[in-house]
């Protein structure tokens, strides 16, 4: 979950309880500005999710104040605005009580799941996927990098050595994640012969939390070396660095306006101290995490240069340069050093490639929105399908009897393996394949079965389009941060990944879009065309999507029941066109 080259839907989720919290919080700061009610409540409906789904919550630790929360949230009128003060007293009260238990708690509840083995019952390996799932999304907003999440995992389990039993390893891991926030003293270097020269200027050598001095050069030195020691407040070392780093870099903001283009680069080694003394020599070992899921085929690119040829040749100049900016736009934000300004490329590029209607009521969010979740929505079977197949070729398997003939899952088409994952014999052929690789059985059993229910799979989309929704939310939030306020946000390093993935996403479905009809001649024309289209789709496997909200529940109950038919024909023919 922390790996850099997981898949997007494999990676820790961003947010958890604490975080959410801290969201509510930051947006009762704002009061009424920004459309600030609005965006609570997006919030509160997360909030309300993750206080349902994790029964940790429930822990005399918390006092029962997610359960006061809930009970508020539910009043009648608007308890959001009406009863703030109340709600962020809980919030205050909460957000401490998360900080100085949940790991604990956290840590209980999976070693009872995993010791004398793992009970190996679908509801426990959810419960012990979630739990994970959430602590390490925990960790991170706690401040945690999350190479260092992925180092604990390797080190202490992955490479663990074949006397070490899993549970004393798994005791070693959690004692390195439930060490007390406390204060280090971290040692930066840096080496510029510029600054070191500005800095033996001034009489002044403290600027914010950083501490800077110069260190005696020897005859023949040819190195310019300058210390800074930033005392932070942290969980571990490695997170004492990262919060240190970023401090640092404040500093070297402010230095890059006296030396112009001066380049400024902070040494690989840092040396921490804790509060009892103990020092740690610590390299820099963080990785971008990636978009690592390989899903370009041989013919992407031979669809992606016709689809941009034809847009310049029939459409608008104003449809050139909107799929030229938008490809300058993702440049700049895979090349882009700091992740802001990543960040904020990546959105400039989804915002410009996805404005459909220049003069409408839509506020900017909402009509990246409105392009990009039925584009997320159909990606959901795709990147089950490529990453199962993916596997297969991984793994090197041999073609699986299907219907009396030999089929190669490395060689078929998405649709063809859509088809097969139905067959009840094919899957039971997966699953034992799959036997010694636990992790992928429990993570492709999930999407096989929901292969053999239309209706099922509709219903897993249209959740997971929502949870995307209230995500894009939060990356618009985070953008007008950056963009307005100048706010630097200290956990971006998922989010960027999350937009990178979106924006690859929206970009895959308006060139195969256009490449399916010649007669669209702008992205406005291609994604109007793709909603349609996947809306077709969804209706066909859930028909209750075509009755009004009020008749859903019901038209929903007469499916299960088999008394409405559902097909999923458009969603394999769909599928097909993927190679």
């Amino acid at each position: 979950m922390s790996n850099v080259r997981s898949l997007d839907s494999d990676r820790v989720s961003y947010n958890n309880i604490l975080n959410s919290v801290l969201e509510l919080l930051d947006l009762y700061s704002l009061g009424t500005k920004h459309r600030a009610a609005e965006k609570r409540l997006h919030v509160v409906e997360e909030l309300n999710q993750l206080m349902d789904t994790n029964e940790l919550l429930l822990r005399p630790e918390f006092k029962g104040i997610p359960q006061q929360l809930k009970s508020i949230f539910k009043e009648h009128g608007k308890p959001l605005e009406e009863q703030k003060e109340l709600i962020i007293s809980f919030l205050e009260e909460l957000k401490e009580l998360l900080e100085e238990h949940y790991r604990r708690v956290s840590i209980e509840e999976l070693t009872c799941l995993l010791q004398d083995g793992a009970e190996h019952s679908e509801s426990s390996l959810v419960k012990i996927y979630n739990q994970t799932n959430a602590l390490i999304s925990h960790l991170i907003t706690l401040g945690m990098p999350t190479s260092e999440c992925y180092l604990l995992c390797r080190n202490f389990l992955i490479k663990r050595r074949p006397h070490i039993a899993f549970l004393d390893a798994f005791n070693s891991l959690a004692n390195n994640v439930t060490i007390t926030a406390q204060k280090y003293s971290v040692k930066l270097s840096l080496d510029n012969k510029a600054l070191y020269e500005l800095l033996t200027q001034t009489s002044v050598v403290t600027l914010g939390e950083c501490q800077f001095t110069v260190q005696e050069r020897e005859e023949n030195d040819r190195s310019y070396i300058i210390n800074s020691t930033i005392h932070v407040h942290s969980i571990s070392f490695s997170a004492a660095r990262d919060i240190a780093e970023k401090k640092l870099m404040q500093a070297i903001d402010l230095f890059s306006y006296f030396l112009g283009k001066n380049q400024i680069s902070i040494l690989v080694k840092a040396d921490i101290t804790d509060e009892n003394g103990q020092t740690k020599n610590l390299p820099r070992f963080d990785k971008d995490l990636e978009n690592s899921l390989d899903r370009w085929i041989d013919d992407d690119l031979s669809v992606y240069m016709d689809a941009v040829t034809h847009l310049r040749k029939k459409g608008s100049q104003k449809t050139s340069n909107k799929i030229s900016a938008a490809f300058r736009f993702f440049q700049n934000g895979v090349n882009e050093k700091g992740l802001e300004s990543r960040f904020t490329a990546f959105w400039s590029a989804l915002e410009s490639l996805t404005l459909i209607e220049e003069n409408s009521n839509l506020k900017h969010d909402e009509h990246v929105i409105n392009a990009v979740l039925p584009c997320i929505a159909m990606d959901y079977p795709l990147k089950q399908l490529f990453a199962f197949r993916g596997c297969a070729k991984a793994l090197e398997w041999e073609p699986i009897n299907l219907n009396d003939s030999h089929f190669t899952i490395q060689s078929s088409n998405l649709g063809e393996i859509y088809t097969a994952l139905k067959n009840a014999d094919f899957v039971e052929e997966v699953n034992r394949r799959l036997e010694t690789y636990p992790y992928a059985q429990f993570r492709f059993s999930k999407f096989i079965g929901l292969c053999s229910s239309p209706f099922e799979l509709a219903q897993k989309i249209e959740a997971h389009q929502r949870k995307v929704e209230l995500h894009i939310n939060r990356l618009y939030r985070i953008r007008n941060a950056i963009v307005h306020n100048a706010t630097s946000h200290e956990r971006l390093e998922l989010l960027v990944v999350n937009l990178e993935h979106y924006l690859r996403s929206t970009l895959n479905a308006l060139f195969y879009t256009v490449e399916k009809s010649s007669s669209i001649t702008s992205s406005e024309e291609a994604f109007i065309r793709y909603q349609y289209e996947a809306n077709k789709i969804f209706e066909e496997m859930d028909p209750s999507l075509k009755e009004p909200e009020r008749n859903r529940e019901g038209n929903q109950r007469s499916i299960r029941g088999g008394t409405v038919r559902v097909s999923d024909i458009m969603l394999i023919n769909w599928l097909s066109m993927h190679g």
